[in-house]
């Protein structure tokens, strides 16, 4: 009985092992694909880019707080 179990378990070790190199390899083909398709859009994305930054040029103001007004732990 054992022995049987030991082999059932040998062949399902190799199914898995077989299933995970083949969806490793089409991990890395689809993750070529994706960088190739993010290289080909990033030129096209980066001239936008420019322009949006330059169309607002207004700083934005930071809000000052009163030192010595707020308790702190210390307090």
């Amino acid at each position: 009985i054992l022995s049987k179990r030991n082999e059932e378990l040998r062949s399902i070790m190799e199914t898995i092992r077989k299933e995970y190199d083949e969806l490793e390899s089409q991990v890395v083909v689809l993750a070529n694909r994706f960088n190739e398709a993010v290289e080909g859009i990033q030129p096209e994305d980066q001239e936008p880019k420019t322009d949006r930054t330059q169309e607002q040029p207004k700083p934005q103001k930071k809000r000052r707080r009163k030192r010595g007004t707020e308790l702190t732990l210390d307090d």
